[in-house]
């Protein structure tokens, strides 16, 4: 998905864990509400985020600024077809997408997939 400040393409350890863990992961604070816990190491956080892409139910994104740099993830969740239902959640923005248009932008390419790709409507 691809806005005009960001855009979002599936987590991955292994091509977003560095930045993600820079800009988000070793930020005790950022995890205050969030069903996961502080990290305590980079392994810790990378072993995580491995687990969320392989979580089959949910689908996880990675939200890359301009510069191709992960500045945080989100995931869509709580998903039913059956029921047209579908949740975001999960919500981990760094302190450089916090209160920007990159989050505001985020969560509009999110949602503008849930209703128009994946047909939650």
């Amino acid at each position: 998905m691809q806005g005009k400040f960001t855009s979002l393409k599936p987590l991955s350890a292994k091509n977003h864990g560095d930045d993600l863990w820079e800009e988000a992961g070793k930020y005790h604070d950022l995890w205050q509400y969030l069903f996961s816990w502080p990290f305590n190491s980079k392994d810790e956080f990378l072993l995580w985020l491995e687990q969320c892409e392989e979580n089959p139910e949910r689908i996880y994104f990675s939200c890359i600024n301009e510069n191709g740099k992960a500045l945080g993830g989100l995931s869509l969740m709580n998903i039913s077809y059956e029921n047209s239902r579908v949740e975001i959640g999960g919500i981990f923005f760094g302190k450089n997408m916090q209160k920007t248009r990159l989050s505001t932008e985020t969560i509009f390419l999110l949602m503008q997939n849930a209703f128009e790709e994946l047909n939650f409507n």
